[in-house]
């Protein structure tokens, strides 16, 4: 008597062998796409910092040129936006802070004479990412 081999259920073994291959391979391909978009997204919170700290250091430069302006304070938009010496504002959507600095590499006061000014930094935050620049100033 010759037996018959039936195969009932291995095309149910392979199509679900086929659809877990085709999943994994999404999933895969999604896990790449997020993390794109997150990468995407820091560098352009980063970009936006720096731009704020370049934004908030031309603006106290180009007020340093002014001979009127002789204390500190004088670069702030505001009397209140300086405090200890380091002027602080909203730029931008974000948060610039500008210090400043004297030979000896120490935060001048608000009052202090512009012609001291020896560095200055400007520190742009958006979002939590700061990104900073710092210049020396003749």
């Amino acid at each position: 008597m010759i037996k018959k081999i039936t195969s009932k259920g291995s095309v149910l073994v392979f199509s679900l062998i086929i659809m877990f291959l085709i999943l994994s391979v999404v999933l895969g391909i999604t896990k790449v796409v997020v993390t794109q978009q997150q990468t995407s997204s820091v560098t352009s919170k980063s970009t936006q910092a720096i731009q704020i700290a370049n934004s908030g250091l031309e603006k106290v430069l180009n007020k340093k040129k002014d001979t009127t302006n002789t204390q500190i304070q004088d670069l702030a938009d505001k009397p209140n936006d300086c405090e200890n010496g380091i002027i602080s504002y909203s730029l931008l959507g974000g948060q610039v802070t500008i210090s400043f600095f004297n030979n000896n590499n120490s935060i001048n006061n608000c009052s202090g004479s512009v012609s001291n000014i020896k560095k200055i930094k400007s520190v742009g935050e958006i979002n939590g990412i700061k990104r900073a620049i710092q210049v020396t100033v003749e």
